[in-house]
C-alpha cells in the first residue's frame, strides 16, 4: 500500500500584512518561532545534530542580538528567514496573510491610513532630486539611478547596513498612498547577481523576494531605468523550454496515434473528487496508447491520493516503501484538528476517504506519547493490516500499456509531485526527463499557526528520511533537458529512441 501524504508548497509569497502600528516587537517573535520549531518541528532533530549544533546556537545568538521590540515588520521577517535559512527544509515558510486594500476615492480612508502607525513608521529620506542626479551622473553602479512606471518615480542608490545594500525611495507619486522620500525598495546582495529585495506595496504592506538579476530593481519592482542613461544593445530574447504549457490544471491529448501526452499543474487535495472524474474520463485513451509522457513541470504539490490513479501504469516490479513517521505533540494535534474541520466543511472535495484517514491519525496521535513520531503503518486499522504490505509495495498486475512513459519534471515540480517522480523511478518502463526537481520531498503534511505579531509559520508534521538527500538539491532526472530545444519534441524523440531491452 503506498503512503498517501498531504503537502503542501507555497512557491511565491503574497503581499504580507503588517501591524497597524508599523512596529513588531521582535524579540517575541522570534522567540515564539525558535520555540515552537524546537518543540513541534518534525524536522528540527534531522537538522539539528551534533554535529550542526554549535552553528545552530551560534545563528539563534546572532539573531538575538540583532532582534529589536519596536522593529519593522519587514526587518523583522528578513531575520526570521535568515534563521529559517538553517533548515535543510523547503516547506519551512514564513508569510503572512494580504492586507485590505485602501479605497483610494475615499478621502475619509486615505486620512484614516495616513495618519496610521504603519504609514508614520515608513522609512524616510531627505529627498533632493538635483544633488541626487549629480551624484548619479558620476557613479558606475549599473544598479544605482531613477526609474519609473506608471505610478512613481523612485531613486535609488547605494545604502549599506545590515539589512540592505541599495534603497529605493519615491520622487513621484500618482498615487496618494505614498509620499516624496518615502523608501519603496530595499535590496540586500547575496551573491552575483544573486539579491534579496524588500517592495513595500501600493497599501505599504511588503513582499520579499530572492532575485536572480544583473538588476533586481527591474526584476522586483517591474520598471524602467530612466537616468541615467547608457547605450546597451539589447540581447537576443530566448524562449524559456523549460516552463509548462499554459492552460487548464488537467491537460491529456494524444500527439500522435501511439502516445498520450498528460499535463498536471497541480495535486491539490481538495480536487480529488475531480481527480477521480478527470483520469476517469481519459482511461480508454490513455491505456490504448503504446507511449505516455506525463508532464508535472511547474506543479508545487499537493496529495499523493491525487496521482494515485497513475502509478498502477508505472508499476513493472515490486519494491519497498518509504518509512513515513508523524510527530505526535499537543500543538500538532491542534493543527490537524484544524485541518479536520477545514476537510469536513469542504467533504466533497476532499471525499470520504481523506476524512476518515485523518480522524483515524488524530486518534492514533492522541494515545501516542509527546515528542515521538508514530510510523504510518500504525495509522492502518486493526482491521484493514492482513490485507496491506505496507513494507513492500506489491502490484498483481502489470499493465502492457503504455509500456514506454516519460516523466518530465522542472525546478517547479515539488512537494507530492516529486512523490510522483520518486515512484516512476522504480519502474523498468519509465524515463525521467528535464531538470531536477525542487526538493520539497523529505518534510510534508505542513501546517501552520499564526505568530503573535500576525505573521504564519509554516513547517512539517511528517518526515521521510530516506528522501533527506533531495531536499532542496530536488531530484535529478535520468535524461537532462536540452534547455535550447522544446522539451515535449524532446521527450518524442526519447521515445523513439527508446533504449532496447536486454
Amino acid at each position: 500500500m503506498r503512503v498517501i501524504i498531504w503537502f503542501f508548497v507555497f512557491l511565491s509569497l503574497p503581499g504580507f500584512s503588517q501591524p497597524e502600528s508599523g512596529i513588531c516587537d521582535c524579540k517575541k517573535e522570534f522567540t515564539f518561532v525558535t520555540t515552537y520549531l524546537e518543540n513541534h518541528y518534525a524536522g528540527f532533530q534531522d537538522n539539528v545534530t551534533s554535529l550542526t549544533l554549535s552553528n545552530y546556537e551560534q545563528l539563534k545568538a546572532e539573531i538575538s542580538k540583532q532582534v529589536d521590540s519596536e522593529m519593522g515588520p519587514a526587518r523583522c521577517f528578513f531575520l526570521v528567514k535568515k534563521y529559517l535559512a538553517f533548515f535543510q527544509d523547503n516547506h519551512l515558510q514564513f508569510y503572512c496573510q494580504r492586507q485590505k486594500e485602501i479605497d483610494e476615492e475615499s478621502a475619509a480612508q486615505v486620512r484614516a491610513f495616513k495618519e496610521s502607525g504603519l504609514f508614520r513608521s515608513r522609512e524616510r529620506v531627505l529627498l533632493d532630486t538635483l544633488e541626487a542626479k549629480r551624484y548619479l551622473l558620476q557613479s558606475s553602479d549599473s544598479i544605482e539611478g531613477i526609474y519609473k512606471n506608471d505610478i512613481y518615480k523612485i531613486i535609488v542608490t547605494k545604502n549599506q547596513n545590515y539589512f540592505h545594500d541599495y534603497m529605493g525611495y519615491i520622487s513621484q507619486s500618482k498615487t496618494s498612498l505614498w509620499e516624496p522620500g518615502q523608501v519603496k525598495l530595499e535590496v540586500k546582495q547575496l551573491g552575483p547577481n544573486t539579491f534579496q529585495t524588500v517592495l513595500y506595496l501600493r497599501n505599504h504592506s511588503f513582499e520579499l523576494r530572492k532575485i536572480e538579476n544583473e538588476n533586481p530593481v527591474i526584476a522586483a519592482f517591474g520598471v524602467k531605468k530612466v537616468f541615467p542613461l547608457q547605450s546597451v544593445r539589447p540581447k537576443s530574447r530566448l524562449e524559456n523550454f523549460s516552463l509548462p504549457p499554459a492552460g487548464n490544471w488537467f491537460q491529456f491529448k494524444s500527439l500522435n496515434d501511439s502516445t498520450g501526452y498528460l499535463h498536471i499543474k497541480t495535486f491539490d487535495g481538495s480536487l480529488k473528487r475531480r481527480f477521480d472524474s478527470a483520469y476517469h474520463a481519459i482511461k480508454p485513451t490513455l491505456e490504448s496508447k503504446r507511449n505516455l509522457i506525463i508532464d508535472v513541470r511547474g506543479n508545487g504539490g499537493g496529495s499523493d491520493a491525487c496521482w494515485h490513479f497513475l502509478s498502477k501504469y508505472l508499476y513493472t516490479q515490486p519494491f519497498d516503501n518509504d518509512v513515513t513517521e508523524f510527530l505526535c505533540t499537543s500543538e500538532i494535534i491542534k493543527r490537524n484538528e484544524e485541518y479536520l474541520q477545514q476537510m469536513e466543511a469542504r467533504k466533497k472535495d476532499y471525499g470520504w476517504g481523506a476524512i476518515k484517514f485523518q480522524k483515524i491519525k488524530l486518534r492514533k496521535m492522541r494515545n501516542t506519547p509527546s515528542g515521538t513520531f508514530i510510523p504510518f503503518s500504525k495509522m492502518i486499522p486493526w482491521w484493514a493490516r492482513p490485507f496491506v504490505n505496507v513494507k513492500t509495495e506489491k502490484q498483481r498486475k502489470v499493465y502492457p500499456s503504455p509500456e514506454r512513459i516519460v516523466v518530465m519534471t522542472n525546478r517547479n515540480t515539488a512537494s507530492s509531485a516529486e512523490g510522483l517522480v520518486l515512484e516512476a523511478m522504480k519502474s523498468k518502463k519509465v524515463i525521467t526527463f528535464g531538470e531536477n526537481s525542487g526538493g520539497f520531498i523529505t518534510f510534508g503534511d505542513i501546517r501552520s499557526v499564526n505568530t503573535p505579531n500576525g505573521f504564519v509559520l509554516q513547517s512539517a508534521t511528517q518526515r521521510t528520511l530516506n528522501r533527506f538527500q533531495y531536499e532542496r538539491s530536488g531530484i535529478p532526472p535520468k535524461i537532462q533537458a536540452n534547455k535550447n530545444e522544446d522539451w515535449i519534441q524532446q521527450a518524442i524523440k526519447l521515445i523513439q529512441n527508446w533504449p532496447q531491452k536486454n
